[in-house]
């Protein structure tokens, strides 16, 4: 494993685990799409740093939001996490 590869296994993608894994408490539509949920669930074809996470057409869009940051917020402390809001 390289140093890049070492990077993404260690540090980044249990890092975006637990995003995931907020996200999915929240009980919220969001869904992860894009080139992550292709390389990280489907394919491993490649490293990717974003996690593309989607609602469709929902007024309730900024609610869902204000949800997942509220859980993120929450949970900096025991995920690593930084809140980093001015």
């Amino acid at each position: 494993m390289n140093a890049l590869e070492k990077y993404y296994e260690e540090n980044l993608y249990p890092l975006q685990d637990g995003v995931l894994n907020i996200v999915k408490k929240s009980r919220t539509p969001f869904f992860l799409t894009g080139g992550a949920a292709l390389s990280r669930y489907y394919v491993g074809h490649r490293y990717f740093d974003d996690l593309d996470l989607f609602v469709v057409d929902d007024s309730n869009y900024s609610d869902h939001v204000n949800v997942v940051l509220k859980l993120l917020v929450e949970s900096k402390d025991n995920a690593g996490f930084r809140d980093t809001r001015r």
